[in-house]
C-alpha cells in the first residue's frame, strides 16, 4: 500500500514537471499565432468552437488568469489531496488498494475543478472592481473628443490586468473590422458580468440612437461605485454571522478528528456500523445544508 501511494505521488510530481516543461512549446505556439494574426487577423479567432462559446456564456471558460496560476493550482491541489488521502487512510485503514486509488482520482478531479472555478471567480471579481474606474476614464476620454477606438486604446494602456486584456480584445476586434454589434455581443459572453453586459448594451444604444456617450458612461460608473460601496457595507455587517457559521460548522469536524485520534473506540460505531454511518451522513448533510442556506440568504441580500 505504501509503495502504491509513493508511486502515485511520484506520478503527480512527474505530471507537474511535464506541465512545466510543456510551457515553453505552448508559449512558442502562442507567439507564432500572434505573429500570424498580425499578418492575417482572421487566424486569431478561427479555432474558437461552439463549446468554447457555451462555456464562456456560463462563466466556466478558463481565463488567462487561471492559466497564469497553473502551478499554484497544481501545488495546492496536490497538497490538499495528500492531506485528504492521509485522513482517509486514518479513518478507513481497511480499504483496499483499488478503492483508495479511485477515491484519490475522484478527489484530484474535484480539487482541480474547484480550484479552477475559484480562480475564475477571483478573476471576475477583479474585473468587476476595476470596471467603474475604467468607465470613468472612458467617459473622460470621450468627453475630451476622442473616438471610441482611441479611447479604448488609451484605457487599455492605463488600466491594470485583467480588465485591460478585455478592453484590448475589444479594441483588436474593432480594428480588424468586425461588426461592432457582433463584437459587443461576444464581449458580453467573454466576461459574464451584468455590469459589463450593460456597458456593452449602452454602447450599442448610443451607436444606434446617438447622444453623449460620456454622460452615459459617467452615470453608469457612479451607479457601479454606489453598488460596490453597498456591497462592502453588507460584507462588513455580515462578517460576524458568517464567521460564526463557519466556526460552528468546523466544531463537529474538529471534535470528530480529536476523538478519532485520542479514542478511536468512541467513533468506531459511526464508521463501521450501518446505523452509525447513516447518522454520520445525516450530520454532514445537515451542516452542508445549513451553510448553503446561509450563503443563499447572503447572496439574496447582496442583490
Amino acid at each position: 500500500m505504501n509503495l502504491v501511494l509513493l508511486a502515485l505521488g511520484v506520478g503527480l510530481l512527474l505530471l507537474a514537471a511535464g506541465l512545466e516543461w510543456r510551457r515553453a512549446p505552448w508559449r512558442q505556439r502562442l507567439s507564432r499565432l500572434n505573429a500570424t494574426a498580425r499578418l492575417d487577423p482572421s487566424h486569431l479567432f478561427q479555432h474558437q468552437g461552439q463549446w468554447q462559446h457555451w462555456l464562456q456564456a456560463r462563466g466556466l471558460w478558463p481565463t488567462a488568469f487561471v492559466w497564469q496560476h497553473q502551478r499554484t493550482v497544481l501545488v495546492i491541489s496536490q497538497l490538499s489531496l495528500a492531506a485528504l488521502m492521509l485522513l482517509v487512510n486514518m479513518l478507513w485503514p481497511s480499504l483496499t488498494t483499488i478503492y483508495l486509488l479511485l477515491s484519490w482520482l475522484c478527489a484530484a478531479v474535484i480539487l482541480l475543478v474547484a480550484q479552477l472555478l475559484w480562480s475564475h471567480r477571483q478573476w471576475l471579481q477583479q474585473c468587476e472592481q476595476q470596471l467603474p474606474q475604467a468607465l470613468e476614464q472612458l467617459s473622460r476620454a470621450t468627453a475630451a473628443g476622442l473616438g471610441l477606438q482611441q479611447a479604448l486604446s488609451q484605457i487599455g494602456e492605463e488600466l491594470p490586468a485583467p480588465l485591460a486584456d478585455e478592453f484590448g480584445w475589444l479594441l483588436q476586434r474593432l480594428r480588424i473590422g468586425d461588426p461592432i454589434e457582433q463584437v459587443l455581443e461576444q464581449a458580453g459572453e467573454r466576461l459574464p458580468l451584468r455590469s459589463y453586459r450593460f456597458f456593452c448594451l449602452a454602447l450599442l444604444l448610443n451607436i444606434e440612437t446617438g447622444g453623449r456617450l460620456s454622460q452615459v458612461l459617467a452615470s453608469q460608473s457612479q451607479q457601479l461605485k454606489a453598488r460596490q460601496r453597498a456591497q462592502q457595507k453588507l460584507q462588513t455587517l455580515t462578517s460576524e454571522p458568517r464567521m460564526a457559521a463557519n466556526v460552528v460548522a468546523l466544531i463537529p469536524l474538529l471534535m470528530f478528528v480529536a476523538l478519532f485520534w485520542l479514542s478511536p473506540s468512541h467513533v468506531a460505531f459511526l464508521l463501521h456500523d450501518s446505523s452509525g454511518q447513516s447518522m454520520l451522513g445525516y450530520a454532514v448533510a445537515s451542516v452542508l445544508l445549513g451553510l448553503a442556506v446561509i450563503r443563499l440568504l447572503l447572496l439574496r441580500a447582496a442583490r
